[in-house]
């Protein structure tokens, strides 16, 4: 919500017709309703360098919180790095937006907040569709990060930079695969349900082409025959993919998880 004036101001008197647009009308200020967005500069949020596997450190050089109703939004420039621990019951400024613990093997969003003096972090199973339960007095939130919790439960190591999150260590998804006919690779263990894309490395040392697929039974990708390897970007649409060699192969397709791209406007 802004209020906007004309830099001309009518010294005009208002004539007696109001059905008109009159001087007094132009004068005044004008009420525009518009949708705020979130946003970061130079995102490289990370986890904590003492204590990784259950804080992580928030960090960028601009952060555009905005109110739940996407009518306000604030910009805070140069804020120094903020720890959000996920074993701090809340909803806590610094700690998660529940009482309860976490559960291990899911995903967890962490959040910028401010109070109107105070930046501060969060840790949310809530994605940026519905936001964080905000602590008492805090009404602005941006996303920073969408993190995996593995055994423990803890976080697993992951480095922001702008709105893709580079894992700090590949995870396998595919090992091996040799199916000839279309085959799911399930991908909700690396990447969030609001991901705009996964980053994958592939290893091909198939015989056959192998094509790949975001939708079923429509080709995105073939990667010809041969022993080699490389990087992929794929779009995500339910958290997963498929793949599947033109016939049988000597040799095989490994895929591994890199990282992923979030909707945090990161830049």
């Amino acid at each position: 919500m802004a209020t906007v004036t004309h830099p001309f101001v009518s010294a005009k008197a208002d004539g007696g017709d109001a059905t008109l647009v009159r001087p007094s009308n132009w004068n005044a200020g004008h009420t525009i309703d518009m949708q705020a967005v979130w946003s970061s500069v130079r995102n490289i949020s990370r986890n904590n360098a003492a204590t990784p596997l259950t804080i992580m450190d928030l960090n960028a050089d601009y952060v555009t919180l905005i109110t739940d109703d996407r009518k306000d939004q604030v910009t805070r420039e140069s804020p120094a790095a903020i720890t959000v621990d996920i074993t701090t019951a809340g909803p806590a400024a610094g700690g998660r937006d529940q009482a309860g613990a976490f559960s291990a093997n899911s995903w967890v969003y962490f959040y910028w907040i401010w109070n109107g003096t105070t930046l501060s972090g969060t840790v949310s199973v809530n994605g940026p569709e519905t936001g964080p339960t905000l602590p008492g007095g805090y009404t602005f939130w941006c996303l920073a990060m969408a993190v995996r919790l593995i055994a423990g439960p803890n976080l697993r190591t992951t480095r922001a930079a702008g709105d893709i999150m580079w894992l700090e260590q590949r995870v396998s998804l595919l090992a091996t695969g040799q199916a000839t006919t279309e085959t799911s690779i399930g991908m909700a263990s690396v990447v969030p349900t609001d991901a705009l894309e996964s980053i994958l490395e592939f290893q091909q040392t198939g015989n056959q082409n192998v094509t790949l697929r975001y939708i079923t039974g429509s080709d995105f990708m073939i990667l010809p025959s041969g022993n080699y390897g490389g990087q992929i970007w794929v779009p995500q649409v339910a958290q997963g993919m498929f793949y599947l060699f033109a016939s049988a192969p000597t040799g095989s397709l490994n895929l591994l998880s890199l990282g992923y791209r979030i909707p945090n406007n990161g830049g």
